[in-house]
């Protein structure tokens, strides 16, 4: 299901420029795809947009969980309030500009899926609920059960909202990104990302891989 555009929006081409971003032994450096990580390292983004629209960010962790990393109203005890939409030039750093994701115990393979959109993606947020509400249940059975139906199916269905549904050009963009580092040093490094741009009513989407060993 799509909503209508935003109030004001004009036909220009979306753009989103993103940036990975990794903190490892306190110096940070851009998270390139196919690179290895520990568990324990630190990470995190950066993203704005030439116009006012709707950004979702995911994670399929090795596990093979799928978390939602934007929008997201809190990470653990910290308030965040990452909302959609977001406002045409802002640079947003999730999941805060002093606030970092990390890594845990589990290997594997990790990956990254972002999508842009000039409308909110409606089909998309209730099918994340879904699979959402599904895992709550699962971790809350006593005994412990094997994964439903339900969520099997929910999965299924956010897998096939993920695949590449827009045509999207991808150019290399570098920029200073003001942060603070896990041991709370401010720091501005240069940072290789993209920006990547579609044509009017084309989703911009893409994904990065990364190694978890």
């Amino acid at each position: 299901m799509i909503v209508p555009a935003i109030a004001g929006q004009d036909e220009t081409p979306l753009q989103i420029e993103f940036h990975a971003f990794a903190d490892t032994g306190g110096k940070v450096v851009s998270l390139q795809k196919g690179m290895t990580m520990k568990s324990g390292d630190y990470y995190g983004f950066a993203f704005k947009a030439n116009q006012d629209c709707f950004v979702y960010i995911f994670q399929i962790d090795s596990s093979g969980a799928i978390n939602q990393l934007f929008p997201m109203e809190s990470y653990g005890k910290y308030s965040l309030q990452n909302r959609n939409p977001v406002a045409k030039g802002k640079q947003y750093i999730i999941p805060r500009n002093d606030l970092w994701f990390y890594l845990d115990s589990k290997v594997g393979e990790e990956k990254i899926i972002l999508i842009g959109s000039r409308t909110a993606l409606t089909d998309l947020e209730t099918q994340f609920q879904s699979y959402s509400n599904s895992s709550k249940q699962i971790i809350a059975s006593v005994p412990q059960v094997q994964p439903s139906a339900d969520l099997a199916d929910s999965k299924t269905k956010l897998f096939e909202l993920f695949k590449h549904r827009g045509v999207t050009v991808v150019e290399d963009k570098t920029e200073k990104i003001s942060m603070t580092t896990q041991g709370g040093q401010a720091v501005s490094p240069s940072l290789s990302g993209k920006l990547m741009s579609s044509q009017p009513g084309v989703l911009v989407d893409d994904s990065l891989t990364f190694w978890h060993k």
